[in-house]
C-alpha cells in the first residue's frame, strides 16, 4: 500500500511539472513561432507545430454577460424611465435574432465564444464572404441575374474590411441565423444570413456605442439591426406596455409594425440625443 502511495505521488508531481512546463512556454511570444514549411505530413506537422512553436495565446474577443439578472424587471424600467425623464438618456429598441454568436477580428479569425477553424465558425464566414460579394461586385452590382456570387473571387471591399479591423483591433459580434450545419438552434430561415450586433474595441477595452456600430456598418455595408430610439417619458412607457402585450405571441411584422408606428408617434422627446 505505502508503495503505491509513493508511485501515484510520483506520477501527481510529474503531471504538475509537465503543466508547469506548460505553462513557461506559453509564456512566449507570438512573434517567436517559426512557420517554416515541412515535408511532413499535415497530422504530423500540426501536431509538432503544436508541441514546439506555439508559445502563447492571446484576448482575442471582449463579451458581454449574457444575463444581467440583479434587479427585478419593476426596478429597471423605473430606473430607464427616471434617466429619460432626466435627460440622463433614451431607450434603444432592436430585434432579437434567434440564431448562433460568431466573432470576426479580421483575417481568417473567425471564432465562437467556445471553438474556431471549424466547420461551425465557417459559416459565419461564408455568409459574410458572399454579403460582401453579393453586394461589392463590380461586373454584377445589383446581381441582375439573381445569380449566387462567387465568394472565391478576390472582394476589395471584404480584404479592406479585414485589414480596417486589425489595424484598429476590433472584434465583430454577429448572429448568425441557418438553417444549415448549426442543427436546431435557433430560428429556421428560409434563407441564411448574419446581423452585426456588437463592436468591441480592444484598445479601448469598450464596446462601440449604436452610432459609431452603424457608422461602421455602413462604411463597409454590412447587415446591422434596425433600431428604434425613443427619448420621452411617455414614449418608453407606451413601448413598455407594447412589449408587454405582444411579447409571447408578436410575430416580426407584428412587431416591426407596431415599433414604427410607436416611433412615429412618440420620436419627439423632452430632450435631444447627444
Amino acid at each position: 500500500g505505502g508503495m503505491m502511495n509513493v508511485e501515484t505521488s510520483h506520477m501527481a508531481m510529474e503531471a504538475k511539472d509537465e503543466k508547469r512546463r506548460r505553462l513557461s512556454q506559453a509564456t512566449q511570444p507570438l512573434e517567436s513561432i517559426d512557420n517554416t514549411a515541412t515535408s511532413q505530413t499535415h497530422e504530423e506537422s500540426y501536431s509538432k507545430d503544436r508541441r514546439n512553436k506555439l508559445k502563447s495565446l492571446r484576448l482575442e474577443a471582449i463579451f458581454h454577460p449574457k444575463f444581467e439578472n440583479e434587479s427585478s424587471e419593476k426596478d429597471i424600467r423605473k430606473e430607464m424611465l427616471e434617466k429619460i425623464q432626466n435627460g440622463e438618456g433614451h431607450l434603444e429598441v432592436t430585434l432579437k435574432h434567434s440564431g448562433s454568436l460568431r466573432l470576426w477580428s479580421g483575417g481568417s479569425r473567425f471564432y465562437s465564444k467556445n471553438s474556431a477553424n471549424n466547420s461551425v465558425t465557417l459559416v459565419g464566414e461564408f455568409l459574410l464572404r458572399q454579403h460582401m460579394a453579393r453586394l461589392w461586385n463590380d461586373q454584377n452590382p445589383n446581381n441582375i441575374d439573381g445569380k449566387t456570387p462567387d465568394i472565391n473571387k478576390e472582394c476589395t471591399k471584404y480584404d479592406e474590411c479585414s485589414t480596417y479591423l486589425q489595424t484598429h483591433r476590433l472584434t465583430l459580434a454577429f448572429e448568425v441565423i441557418t438553417p444549415f450545419i448549426l442543427g436546431d438552434h435557433g430560428s429556421i430561415p428560409k434563407r441564411s444570413f448574419l446581423i452585426l450586433l456588437a463592436v468591441a474595441d480592444r484598445t479601448r477595452q469598450t464596446f462601440y456605442t449604436t452610432h459609431e456600430l452603424i457608422s461602421l456598418a455602413h462604411r463597409f455595408r454590412l447587415p446591422h439591426n434596425d433600431y428604434w430610439i425613443f427619448t420621452s417619458h411617455n414614449g418608453a412607457e407606451k413601448v413598455f406596455e407594447f412589449y408587454d402585450d405582444v411579447r409571447e405571441i408578436g410575430t416580426a411584422d407584428i412587431v416591426v409594425k407596431g415599433l414604427d408606428q410607436l416611433v412615429d408617434q412618440y420620436h419627439y422627446g423632452e430632450h435631444d440625443i447627444d
